[in-house]
């Protein structure tokens, strides 16, 4: 028998949100519809997000991912399509795709965890709203929704 990998409890709800989603067109993406499970459909993975860039951004996420690809469980893959006129720096996106060894853990962790049925259709729900969406759609979402004009996450967060 394999040795089991003891995750976080976190990082095992993104697994399985990354199950479900099989690939993601970008970091942005990930990060607000993670966003929009916790504060739309009331959905705790446990991730604290701050006003940033484009909204809503949470640090622990981009750990949790970057974790995810160190076990070998998600792909992650960088595109790059031109250069930013203003820096000259390149401008790129980054994209997420679960591995076999990720759908295999998934499928695993899924069985040890609580999800619940409303918790994993709330994940299908998002999913389904949002992954063939574009990364600009998504981002004027939230921040119609959910910034206020400073630039800030709206008081009610």
């Amino acid at each position: 028998m394999p040795p089991t990998i003891d995750i976080p409890d976190k990082i095992c709800k993104l697994l399985f949100f990354m199950n479900e989603t099989q690939e993601i067109d970008s970091k942005t993406k990930i990060q607000k519809m993670v966003f929009l499970l916790q504060k739309e459909h009331h959905l705790n993975l446990g991730f604290e997000f701050i006003s940033y860039n484009y909204g809503p951004y949470s640090f622990d996420l981009t750990d949790a991912l970057e974790t995810l690809t160190i076990l070998g469980l998600v792909e992650e893959h960088t595109v790059y399509f031109g250069n930013d006129d203003k820096s000259l720096f390149p401008l790129k996106q980054i994209k997420y795709k679960i591995t076999e060894k990720g759908e295999k853990t998934a499928k695993d962790i899924e069985r040890r965890t609580s999800f619940t049925d409303s918790e994993k259709l709330a994940i299908k729900k998002v999913i389904s709203d949002w992954k063939d969406k574009s990364r600009e759609e998504i981002v004027a979402y939230v921040y119609s929704k959910y910034m206020t004009e400073d630039g800030d996450l709206s008081p009610s967060m």
